[in-house]
C-alpha cells in the first residue's frame, strides 16, 4: 500500500518535471524504478487491502452505529 502511494507521488513529480523527470538530471527515474521494484516484491496490492479490511472489520465487530441524523424511516439501523 505504501509503495503504491510512493509510486504515485513520484509519478506526479515526473509529470511536473516533464522530460527532465525521466532523465539522468533528476533522481526521479531511479526512485520510481526502485519503488516499483519494491512494490512488486511486496506482493499484490489487493492482498494488502484485503488484510487491512479484514482487520478493520474484526476491530469494530459488534459495534452499533448511532442512528443517522434526519433518518425518519426507521429502516436504517447501521451495519
Amino acid at each position: 500500500m505504501v509503495p503504491e502511494r510512493v509510486c504515485k507521488i513520484i509519478d506526479e513529480a515526473i509529470q511536473v518535471f516533464g522530460g527532465a523527470g525521466v532523465s539522468q538530471w533528476t533522481p526521479l527515474a531511479r526512485m520510481y524504478a526502485g519503488q516499483r521494484t519494491l512494490r512488486l516484491a511486496d506482493g499484490p496490492d489487493e492482498v494488502h487491502w484485503h488484510v487491512v479490511g479484514r482487520a478493520e472489520i474484526n476491530r469494530h465487530e459488534g459495534e452499533v452505529l448511532p442512528p443517522m441524523k434526519g433518518d425518519r424511516s426507521g429502516l436504517f439501523t447501521g451495519p
